[in-house]
């Protein structure tokens, strides 16, 4: 029987929270906070939860991965001193992960499962900015880049493009990252050939 790592996933970047624990690569459970900002009060109780469902215990978990920004500064401490704090008492590993890589990782398996393509995705998804329609009609070229877009509040935004050179892959490698005042998305839009955006 293989050794699986008990892994103790935290995502605090954002204005809903959530908690997940994997054996290996394998999701066990999760739970999303039940408001906004409800990182403080309700990390440790999630955590409790989910531990108990599968009589596991703190000192079982042997890695901690935690959303590493662009986000809440309040939220990111949060995760950050739990991580900590684990580590001190259990040395647990601790893996610190960009959220804007995970969100374009999601988007990609996102692609994948609902076979979202479009002939042009810069037309596209402009016109998702303006709709709010995330499918697009099957059948059309899969893109080549996946764009992050995150909310950095003061009408700017943390954007992140990838290059996505096969179906199942994103390239990290070729990531362009910047920050954007909101007048400029659409055009930043605009302007990017065959470009996924979530």
């Amino acid at each position: 029987m293989t050794y699986k790592t008990l892994v103790l996933a935290v995502e605090t970047s954002s204005r809903i929270g959530s908690v997940a624990i994997a054996l290996g690569e394998k999701i066990l459970a999760e739970t999303t906070f039940s408001a906004p900002i409800r990182h403080s009060a309700e990390i440790f109780p999630a955590i409790s939860d989910i531990l108990n469902r599968f009589s596991k215990k703190p000192e079982n978990i042997e890695q901690v991965h935690i959303s590493s920004g662009p986000g809440s500064f309040t939220g990111l401490r949060i995760a950050v001193t739990l991580a900590k704090s684990m580590h001190l008492a259990n040395a647990a590993k601790i893996i610190a992960v960009d959220t804007l890589d995970v969100i374009a990782a999601n988007a990609n398996d996102y692609i994948k499962e609902k076979n979202t393509a479009t002939t042009s995705h810069s037309e596209s998804f402009c016109r998702h900015l303006e709709t709010g329609q995330i499918e697009d009609p099957p059948g059309r070229k899969s893109p080549e880049r996946i764009a992050t877009i995150i909310d950095a509040k003061r009408g700017q935004f943390f954007i992140a493009v990838y290059e996505r050179p096969h179906e199942n892959t994103v390239s990290f490698l070729r990531k362009q990252e910047s920050t954007l005042p909101a007048s400029s998305i659409y055009q930043h839009c605009q302007s990017q050939s065959n470009t996924q955006i979530r």
